[in-house]
């Protein structure tokens, strides 16, 4: 049995090449988001669970607002 490959352009090639570096280079930029984006979750969550623990318990307000200043200056970096 004989195999016959077609051959493939150069420009082919060269194409490929350009796509695969851009795919590498987003994977690499997502990959470096990814910290930031997860620091930026935790504090909206705490956002909210702050929110949530004021409405649901008026008489304690300025203690969760000061629990959290307390945690949000312990999650975001100075």
């Amino acid at each position: 049995m004989f195999r016959t490959y077609l051959p493939v352009p150069t420009v082919w090639r060269a194409t490929v090449h350009v796509a695969v570096l851009r795919i590498y280079s987003h994977i690499i930029s997502i990959i470096r988001y990814l910290p930031t984006f997860y620091e930026s979750c935790r504090v909206h969550r705490l956002i909210i669970f702050e929110s949530l623990c004021r409405r649901a318990y008026p008489n304690f307000a300025s203690l969760f607002h000061i629990l959290f200043i307390c945690l949000f200056t312990r999650l975001v970096p100075s």
